[in-house]
């Protein structure tokens, strides 16, 4: 079994003692990877050299949370996989839980897109239909949406992005940076006005390759305003 390492976060009003994104100074830098720009090297893969063995292999698993301008957490992953053979279909169905009891949290813009090399060498792809989504009630607190990727063959890439947002400031998610296949690359961003804080707590026995704070813009408008007290994050 594989250690995994994941982030814990706490929320800590007022406490500014951590190391995460802030607000203020300049520009956010790109998601590491760009919906639909699939490298043809990643598609013309046929296993990955570290792990011979591996049936599938994440090749960018990215997350960000960060506030709009009704004070309300916005995350948004973008998961990125390459399926190296039949076993790794299981990578792409797909389940995910919000809290949806008192309307706390919702789920939009659920994309997902397969992309494979046909046999001339082309890049075609086949789109996640709205209508292969499945959204079940799981509990009384929760609900469930499943869906799993069309046309899935070994050698293919899928990718699929969701936005969660939640009401409820302290209910910012946690982060898994490993699972049983191997991950190429894992990042999540938190993005909050310096009013704010969140304690990281990372588990696991694993060092960060890149862990970092940075002073970014955003301009606050609408209820967010009203919290922040001026017409940007600081």
């Amino acid at each position: 079994m594989k250690i995994q390492s994941f982030l814990s976060v706490i929320i800590n009003i007022f406490l500014l003692s951590v190391a995460i994104n802030c607000v203020n100074a300049q520009e956010a830098p790109p998601p590491p990877v760009e919906w639909g720009n699939i490298p043809r090297a990643d598609l013309e893969m046929k296993t990955f050299p570290k792990d011979t063995n591996a049936s599938a292999l994440i090749l960018c698993d990215y997350g960000e949370s960060r506030f709009n301008d009704e004070f309300e957490i916005v995350f948004n992953r973008h998961l990125r996989i390459k399926i190296l053979t039949t076993k790794g279909y299981e990578w792409g169905t797909y389940s995910l839980s919000i809290y949806t009891k008192d309307h706390t949290e919702r789920i939009s813009d659920i994309e997902g897109v397969t992309y494979w090399l046909n046999e001339n060498g082309t890049i075609e792809n086949s789109k996640l239909n709205e209508n292969d989504i499945i959204e079940e009630e799981a509990n009384e607190k929760y609900t469930r949406y499943k869906f799993t990727l069309p046309n899935l063959k070994p050698g293919c890439v899928i990718e699929i992005r969701y936005k969660i947002t939640t009401q409820n400031i302290a209910l910012i998610k946690d982060w898994v940076f490993q699972c049983s296949e191997p991950v190429r690359w894992s990042e999540y961003r938190i993005i909050h006005p310096k009013m704010m804080g969140y304690t990281i707590v990372p588990h696991g026995y694993h060092e960060f390759a890149i862990r970092e704070t940075k002073d970014l813009k955003q301009v606050f408008y609408g209820k967010a305003l009203r919290y922040v007290g001026v017409n940007r994050a600081e």
